[in-house]
C-alpha cells in the first residue's frame, strides 16, 4: 500500500481488505484528530481573512501614496497591523468592582455603631414604687413627658443610661432628675462618666429627690450642678445634704422641704424649681457653645 499526501495506493483487491479498512477507521475514528482537523480550518479560515485585509489595506495604503497621502497610508497601514498583531487577553474580574461594595458595607456597619445622638440627654429616673410615688401621672414621669426630648428609665438602669449619655456628643447638655433610688442612680451615673474609660464626660445638671443609697452624698468634680431636695418628715428615708467635692468645680443646693418623701416629686413648686433649672442649663450650654 502506498500513502500519498490525500491519494492512499493499494496493491490489490488483497491488500484493500486487509489494511484499507482498518486504515481508514484510524483516520476518521481518533476524536484528537478530528478536533485538530476542525482547528487547522479555523485556523485557515482565520487566515484567509487576515491575508484578504493585508491585501485590500494594501490597495488601500496604494491608493494613499500615488494621491501623494503619505501621511494617511502609513496611518492607515499603522492601524490595521495593530489590530492583526494585538494579542487576545482573557477578561480579567474587576477586583475593584468586588471590593468597593464589601468596603462600602463595612463603612455603613461602622457608622452604625458610632452613630451620634445630636440632641441634650434628659434623663428622668424612678424609683421603687414602695418608697416613691414616681409611678403618679404627676410625678418624675409626668414631668418627663412634659420636657421636650427628655427620657424616662428606671433605677436599675445604669449600665443604659451611661451608654445613653456615651452616644451624644460632648457639646450637648447632659442633665439627670431622679427621685429616692433614682436619685441615688443619678449620683452613681455622673461617677461612672467621671473616669477615663467614660471620657470624664461632664454632667451639665443633677437633680435630686431625697437620694436613697449609701455613698450618694459627695458630688463629683465632673457635675456643674446639683439640685437637692429633701424631705424632712420621713427620718428613716431622710437623705443628708449633699456636698461637693471640689466647690471651684460644682454648685451644690440644698433645701429642706415639708413635703414627705413620696410626694417630694409631685410638688409643684418643686416641679416647678427643677424645669427652671433644665432650662438655665439647656441655655447655659448653648451660650458656652457660641
Amino acid at each position: 500500500m502506498e500513502v500519498g499526501r490525500d491519494i492512499i495506493h493499494y496493491k490489490d483487491r488483497q491488500d484493500y481488505l486487509s489494511k484499507g479498512k482498518s486504515g481508514v477507521k484510524k483516520l476518521t475514528s481518533n476524536p484528537k484528530s478530528n478536533e485538530a482537523l476542525l482547528n487547522d480550518k479555523v485556523n485557515i479560515s482565520k487566515g484567509a481573512q487576515i491575508k484578504n485585509k493585508v491585501k485590500d489595506t494594501s490597495k488601500e495604503v496604494g491608493k494613499s501614496l500615488a494621491q501623494n497621502n503619505a501621511s494617511g497610508a502609513i496611518d492607515l497601514a499603522t492601524s490595521v497591523a495593530s489590530k492583526i498583531m494585538k494579542p487576545s487577553i482573557p477578561d480579567v474580574p474587576d477586583i475593584k468592582a468586588d471590593v468597593e461594595p464589601k468596603k462600602e458595607v463595612k463603612k455603613v456597619e461602622e457608622n452604625k455603631k458610632i452613630k451620634l445622638i445630636n440632641k441634650p440627654a434628659i434623663f428622668f429616673i424612678s424609683g421603687l414604687d414602695l418608697f416613691s410615688g414616681s409611678s403618679d401621672d404627676n410625678g418624675i414621669k409626668a414631668m418627663s413627658e412634659m420636657t421636650p426630648g427628655a427620657e424616662h428609665f428606671e433605677y436599675d438602669e445604669v449600665d443604659d443610661l451611661v451608654e445613653q449619655i456615651k452616644k451624644r456628643p460632648r457639646t450637648q447638655p447632659v442633665i439627670i432628675v431622679g427621685h429616692s433610688l433614682g436619685g441615688d442612680t443619678a449620683l452613681e451615673v455622673a461617677n461612672e462618666l467621671n473616669t477615663l474609660e467614660n471620657g470624664f464626660r461632664p454632667v451639665d445638671l443633677v437633680v435630686t429627690l431625697d437620694s436613697v443609697g449609701i455613698n450618694n452624698d459627695i458630688v463629683p468634680t465632673n457635675v456643674k450642678k446639683n439640685l437637692n431636695f429633701i424631705g424632712s418628715e420621713d427620718m428613716f428615708l431622710n437623705d443628708a445634704p449633699n456636698i461637693a467635692r471640689d466647690t471651684n468645680m460644682t454648685e451644690v443646693l440644698n433645701e429642706l422641704r415639708t413635703e414627705s418623701h413620696r410626694d417630694l416629686d409631685n410638688s409643684e413648686a418643686i416641679q416647678q424649681k427643677i424645669l427652671e433649672g433644665i432650662d438655665i442649663a439647656l441655655k447655659s450650654n448653648k451660650l458656652l457653645k457660641t
